[in-house]
C-alpha cells in the first residue's frame, strides 16, 4: 500500500475516533447516559391555560400576605410554526381558592413574547416587573416578518385596582448588546441584569457555541442609563437572580452544568466570581424567603431538545433546591424529578413557604402547584 494512502487511511480513522469520542463526551455532558430515578413525594394540581410557562416571579401586589406570582407565558411553538400568539403575563393568586388565574398584561406591547422575568425587590419605593421580549425572534431562529429590535426589556409598573392586579407599561429598552437575551433580574426600580445565554445570533452560530463547548453566554448590568457587561465565559448564560441582601449574584449555566455565584458591588453593579454550584442541566433560579435556590432544572438535554422539536416526545424535568450552610457550604436537595408525564422540560421552580412550590414549562400549557407530603 502506497505511504500517501496509508497516511490517508490513519488521518481517516484517527478523525472518526475523534468525532465518536466528542460525541461520547457530549452525550454524557448531556445526562443522555446517566440512568435516572424518577421519584415525587409531591401532590401536583395542574394550573391549566398559561401555555409556555417559562417563568415565574413573586409580587406582592395582591395586598394578602402569601402574595402572588407573576407566569411569562408564550406559545414558543405556534410562534416557530409562523403562526405566533400574542403572550402574556398572567397573574396566579398563591391564596385563592380554587386558584385563580387571569392575564395581567394588557398594556404589554402589541408584538409580545415574554422569557425571563424579574419583580424588583420588596425594599424599592414602587414595584416593578422586568421582562425579556422577542418581538423579532423565535426560540429556533428569527421571526420572520417581524418589524422592529429583535430583543427588547419591557417595563411594567405594577398596579393593584381593587384587588385585582394588573401591569402597566413604563418603558421599552433597546440596545444592540441584547443579542440573545434570556432571562433579568432588577436591583431596585431601574437597574438590572440581563443574561446573554449566546454571542451568535443565529440559529447556526447558538448550536455551533451548544455543540462546540463555546463559553460565550455572559452577563449585562444596565445602570439606569447603559449597558455594560460585568461577567463572561459562561457555558449558555441562563437564569440569573440576586440575593435578598443584595450582595450576591446567581447565574445558571445549563450547557455547563452549575450555578455561577457572584460578589454584587452594590455602587457599581460590578460582578466578581466567588464560586461554582454543580447542577445539571440548570434553568431559571428564584429565591425562596429562607434564602435558599429553586431552580427548574433539564436532567437531559438533549431529549428537551427532542422534545423542544416534537410536542409528542417527553422530556424529563427536576426541581432542585440550593441552601447554604453556616460554614457556607452548599447543600443540594433533589426536590422532584419527572419522566416528563406531569411536566416535560421544566424551566422554572418557585418554593411558597416549607412545603409547596410551582414548576413551569418552556411548552407545555399548564403550571404545576405542588404540596409535599409531611
Amino acid at each position: 500500500m502506497p505511504r500517501s494512502r496509508k497516511i490517508a487511511l490513519v488521518s481517516l480513522a484517527t478523525v472518526v475516533a475523534l468525532g465518536l469520542g466528542w460525541g461520547i463526551y457530549l452525550l454524557a455532558l448531556a445526562g443522555q447516559l446517566t440512568s435516572l430515578e424518577f421519584h415525587s413525594d409531591a401532590a401536583c394540581e395542574r394550573i391549566e391555560g398559561v401555555v409556555g410557562a417559562e417563568d415565574l416571579a413573586f409580587t406582592a401586589a395582591s395586598g394578602t400576605p402569601e402574595g402572588g406570582v407573576f407566569v411569562s407565558s408564550d406559545d414558543r411553538r405556534a410562534t416557530a410554526a409562523g403562526n405566533p400568539v400574542r403572550g402574556a403575563i398572567y397573574y396566579y393568586s398563591l391564596a385563592a381558592d380554587p386558584p385563580a388565574v387571569y392575564a395581567a398584561s394588557g398594556d404589554a406591547p402589541e408584538v409580545f413574547h415574554p422569557h425571563g422575568i424579574g419583580s424588583t425587590p420588596e425594599s424599592a419605593a414602587t414595584e416593578r416587573l422586568f421582562v425579556v421580549n422577542h418581538p423579532g425572534r423565535t426560540l429556533f431562529g428569527p421571526n420572520e416578518g417581524a418589524e422592529g429590535p429583535a430583543h427588547t426589556i419591557e417595563v411594567f409598573d405594577v398596579v393593584n385596582e381593587d384587588g385585582r392586579v394588573r401591569l402597566a407599561l413604563q418603558r421599552t429598552i433597546t440596545d444592540p448588546l441584547l443579542v440573545s437575551p434570556n432571562d433579568i433580574a432588577p436591583v431596585d426600580e431601574e437597574r438590572f441584569y440581563v443574561t446573554n445565554d449566546h454571542l451568535a445570533t443565529s440559529a447556526l452560530g447558538h448550536k455551533l457555541e451548544d455543540y462546540g463547548r463555546l463559553a460565550r453566554g455572559h452577563v449585562l448590568y444596565w445602570d439606569g442609563a447603559a449597558f455594560s457587561v460585568v461577567a463572561k465565559g459562561i457555558l449558555y448564560a441562563n437564569g440569573v437572580n440576586v440575593s435578598r441582601d443584595g450582595k450576591t449574584v446567581y447565574v445558571a449555566a445549563v450547557t455547563g452544568g452549575r450555578v455561577h455565584v457572584f460578589d454584587r458591588d452594590q455602587s457599581s453593579g460590578a460582578l466578581t466570581p466567588r464560586e461554582e454550584v454543580p447542577v445539571h442541566g440548570p434553568d431559571n433560579i428564584t429565591i425562596a424567603a429562607d434564602d435558599s435556590l429553586w431552580i427548574g432544572a433539564h436532567p437531559k438535554l438533549l431529549s428537551f431538545s427532542a422534545y423542544a422539536k416534537d410536542a409528542t416526545k417527553r422530556s424529563p424535568s427536576q426541581v432542585v433546591r440550593l441552601a447554604q450552610t453556616e460554614s457556607g457550604a452548599w447543600e443540594t436537595e433533589d426536590v422532584w424529578l419527572s419522566d416528563g408525564s406531569e411536566m416535560s422540560g421544566s424551566s422554572v421552580a418557585l418554593g411558597v413557604g416549607a412545603d409547596r412550590f410551582l414548576v413551569g414549562s418552556v411548552f407545555d400549557a399548564w403550571l404545576l402547584d405542588c404540596t409535599r407530603s409531611p
